[in-house]
């Protein structure tokens, strides 16, 4: 169930970006009718699903749509990716999409709504890993997520913040990227478009905190970098 804070968060992403629904979505020729576009335009916009948006999500700015026909999706498409299955849309491509739209130099009524949903979503996100729903691990939405949000060019740390009261989120976490981080390794998969992001990840994944919290949850002594 979506929290208070989150559904206002959502009410507020909407208001900002309430534009009139494009009259069409330009593209690539040979991919528009792959990206399933004509559904775009002839269905409410919170009528839309998550496999409605796929393709427009995974193409937009590649093959597919402008920054007008953005504009009008991005609260659904943003609204999806938190509450619909991961594997639809998920968080690294639709958050991570933002740096091609160029947000920063949006207004700051529009980037705003974007911080305080993202902000919004990572809190739910973090109450529903204790839980593990999903079955990802509890560390699997949260690891998307922040790599979504380095990918959109944010500093993820005040997000490693909140993780430290969440021993099972860290925990699972260092598993996923602890040896990386021990081993100095570089970026891997998405967050190759997010080097800065990576390094204050490997850095979290290597502070004596975190070995001291994944000893205490798991029992196990994790490695350490060489110095550490």
């Amino acid at each position: 169930m979506a929290s208070t804070d989150f559904e206002k968060a959502l009410e507020d992403l909407y208001a900002a970006f309430a534009v009139a629904r494009p009259r069409h979505i330009d593209g690539c020729p040979c991919c528009v009718d792959k990206r399933n576009v004509d559904v775009l335009l002839s269905k409410p916009l919170r009528k839309l699903t998550a496999e409605d948006l796929h393709g427009y999500a995974s193409g937009v700015f590649l093959t597919v749509g402008a920054l007008g026909d953005y504009f009008y999706l991005l609260p659904r498409l943003l609204e999806l990716s938190a509450v619909g299955p991961r594997w639809t849309l998920d968080p690294q491509i639709v958050v991570g999409r933002l740096r091609h739209a160029e947000w920063e130099y949006w207004s700051d009524v529009r980037r705003g709504a974007i911080v305080s949903f993202l902000d919004a979503w990572f809190d739910q996100a973090l109450a529903l890993a204790a839980s593990d729903e999903g079955g990802f691990g509890p560390g699997g939405l949260i690891a998307d997520l922040l790599c979504g949000v380095a990918m959109a060019k944010l500093d993820i740390a005040p997000y490693l913040e909140r993780l430290r009261a969440q021993g099972a989120v860290v925990t699972d976490l260092y598993w996923r990227f602890g040896d990386l981080a021990v081993e100095g390794r570089g970026p891997t998969g998405f967050w190759e478009d997010a080097p800065d992001g990576w390094a204050r990840l490997m850095a979290f994944m290597n502070e004596p905190e975190v070995f001291d919290i994944v000893a205490r949850v798991s029992g196990i002594f994790p490695r350490k970098a060489e110095g550490s």
